[in-house]
């Protein structure tokens, strides 16, 4: 008899069970606990049993390297396989005779870092094959997601397969969000609560912004405009300080358009970060607009007429979806084991939720505004969120002459789901399609081929210059002088993936005080936030906290611990190895994680992490080496203009005359330059 033994805390519980001489144990972790396994191990094999440490990392990356295609597939299937009255789902969630709701859902979206779906999607497919590749006849969990050990507890009762979850030790543990997040009960008035506490919180802040912004005098715009969708406080503070808007992801494009005496029209939406307080940042807002700026917000278009509309809209929508529940729930079944207990949250905050909510706003506040700000042509950050397909998809109700340019500006993983979907998702011409650009402009060949393989035409892509990069050519050609021996964690915007990063490393380094590493929280991911999900306290943490630019600590750093964010790549043109993690908690999810190169290093286990960390720290910096190996990949990611630093096809794309005429580089002409 073989026992598989499933946990994703030091849980004291463990220790206590009685084990059986008959039976044979596997110990597969849901989180960076190696020094608990070990010691788990020790203790069980003192005692004459048989215990196995399973590579639970490995296997999960495996099964999520494995499932991708078929999850991008599954999700384009949906729509046409749920049917009522003679419609399909995408017609029964219809808001209007433009858009469906569908587009505007999280199951639709599929966004790794706005639902844990797909991570824990992963962890389930591995699991299940460690039972039936070790002939498992016993689970027992201690910890995990209520919606993972319900998922897995069906499995085993169908499979006959023995069944004990003591999930009440672990429960105390977790905070009271988490446990309402994971609540199995009473779904669609769990759903109807958050949506009236969160879409009452967006409600107020949008009218205080109203009220802030009612009396600016804005001109209005003009046909000739360019209208920039962006989100804020994203902004160079010194330029603030000075009266100045200088926006950080479109820098060396608004200054080139400045130049060209094109005039630009700003839209912006609130998104709260750690840089600038609600209160100053609209200060800076009134001083741009008294210099002349056209800025307005997507919230000022909100009132509360617009806002019980849509809830009540929003309240009949999931009256439909439960009507429709069971038949999406026979959805969710692969390989004989179910899944909708992982994506159930997602539904329903979908259409009778939050996220429905939001998606049906911002569907309505571009509308009107797109109806007063008449404009050529909108340039975005293109990252495929619901929030465009509500801009595209307001566009094409209001006015469908204007031109739309998604902005590909950082990286893609391809592990990011929001950026991809099945070739017969993107080419569907039935009704309600998917809300595309004119054009997506890539900011390098590698994304290029990704949404080649997404289904993309070349009409429809367009490589430009990596803008917010530009600053690494700097770095590339003067080098980078020298290294200390510190280590640095680079959080992305996701709390889940950051906590998971640094509870990895915590796990290696926890009684190591000799090695200085320093933690970078994501300027939009509060430190706070961070530190609650890491389930330790700030005082607790071995680490330095650091909020200086990341350019900087780059420059002194050796080594960067970092998954999905870009700062992976710009770690290498700054001189540093960067370590990926193979994580058990949270997949890999880095644009690095199909590199080969001796610059780039993915583990498994936080002891394979020290070992390699003490390597490179233990050796001298090659900067020479670094540059040759650094430059070839980031060629790749970014296309970085060698010729200028003006971005010149950007321009010639918008329409826009440049200072001089561009010529493709020879290595980059056939690939959409």
């Amino acid at each position: 008899m073989r026992t598989l033994i499933l946990f994703d805390t030091e849980c004291p519980l463990i220790e206590k069970m009685t084990f059986s001489f008959q039976e044979e144990y596997c110990l597969f972790s849901l989180a960076a606990l190696s020094s608990f396994e070990q010691t788990l191990q020790e203790r069980m094999t003192r005692k004459g049993l048989i215990a196995t440490v399973l590579s639970s990392a490995w296997f999960i990356n495996e099964s999520a390297q494995i499932l991708r295609e078929r999850y991008l597939r599954w999700i384009a299937e949906i729509p046409e396989q749920i049917q009522s009255d003679g419609k399909n789902f995408k017609e029964l969630f219809a808001i209007d005779g433009q858009a469906s709701l569908w587009w505007l859902s999280l199951v639709a979206e599929k966004n790794p870092y706005k639902s844990e779906s797909f991570n824990q999607l992963a962890q389930l497919d591995a699991v299940v094959k460690t039972i039936e590749i070790n002939q498992m006849t016993r689970v027992i969990v201690f910890g995990g997601s209520s919606k993972f050990n319900r998922a897995l507890s069906v499995y085993c009762r169908r499979q006959k397969i023995g069944w004990q979850n003591h999930k009440a030790d672990a429960a105390r543990k977790k905070g009271w969000k988490r446990l309402f997040r994971e609540f199995s009960g009473a779904f669609f008035l769990k759903h109807l609560l958050h949506l009236f506490v969160f879409s009452s919180i967006f409600l107020l802040r949008s009218l205080k912004i109203k009220n802030i912004l009612h009396r600016s005098q804005r001109k209005a715009a003009t046909p000739g405009d360019l209208l920039i969708m962006t989100c804020y406080p994203s902004l160079d503070l010194t330029a603030a300080e000075a009266g100045m808007y200088r926006n950080k992801f479109f820098s060396s494009i608004q200054e080139s358009l400045e130049n060209q005496r094109q005039n630009v029209t700003w839209l912006a939406q609130y998104v709260p970060n750690n840089t600038t307080s609600f209160p100053k940042a609209f200060d800076y807002v009134k001083r741009f607009i008294t210099d002349g700026h056209r800025i307005f917000f997507l919230e000022e278009a909100h009132s509360w007429r617009l806002h019980l509309r849509t809830i009540l809209k929003l309240i009949g929508f999931g009256l439909k979806f439960r009507r429709l529940e069971k038949q999406i729930e026979k959805l969710h079944a692969w390989k004989g084991y179910g899944f909708y207990p992982l994506l159930r949250d997602d539904w329903y905050s979908s259409f009778a939720g939050t996220t429905g909510y939001l998606g049906m706003i911002y569907y309505a506040l571009f509308q009107n505004h797109l109806k007063n700000i008449v404009t050529r042509q909108c340039l975005y950050l293109a990252e495929l969120h619901a929030w465009e397909k509500a801009l595209l998809l307001a566009r094409d109700a209001v006015c469908p002459q204007m031109k739309c340019l998604g902005y590909q500006s950082g990286t893609v993983s391809r592990m990011t789901f929001n950026y991809f979907n099945d070739p017969r998702e993107i080419h569907d011409q039935n009704r309600f399609p998917f809300p595309k650009p004119e054009i997506i402009l890539c900011n390098g060949r590698l994304p290029y081929r990704y949404f080649r393989e997404s289904g993309w035409k070349d009409e429809e892509l367009k490589i430009v210059e990596a803008t917010r990069y530009c600053y690494l050519k700097k770095y590339l050609n003067e080098g980078v002088p020298g290294k200390r021996s510190v280590v640095l964690i680079a959080c992305s915007i996701s709390p889940e993936e950051s906590s998971s990063i640094g509870k990895f490393v915590y796990e290696a380094y926890r009684d190591d005080p000799q090695t200085e590493i320093w933690l970078k929280p994501h300027p939009f991911l509060p430190i706070e936030k961070l530190i609650e999900a890491m389930g330790v306290t700030q005082n607790g943490i071995p680490f330095k906290i650091k909020y200086d630019p990341i350019e900087e600590l780059l420059r002194e750093a050796k080594v960067v611990v970092v998954g999905e964010s870009g700062v992976s790549i710009e770690a290498l043109a700054l001189g540093c190895e960067v370590m990926i993690v193979n994580g058990a908690e949270w997949i890999n999810m880095s644009p690095l994680k199909d590199v080969r190169s001796s610059i780039v290093h993915t583990v498994n286990t936080p002891d394979e992490l020290k070992s390699k960390i003490s390597a490179i720290l233990g050796k001298p910096y090659n900067a020479i080496y670094h540059k040759v190996e650094a430059v070839k990949i980031i060629d790749e990611f970014f296309y970085l203009n060698s010729a200028t630093d003006e971005p010149r096809i950007f321009l010639e794309v918008m329409g826009v005359a440049s200072s001089q005429k561009y010529q493709p580089e020879p290595e980059h002409a056939k690939a959409g330059l």
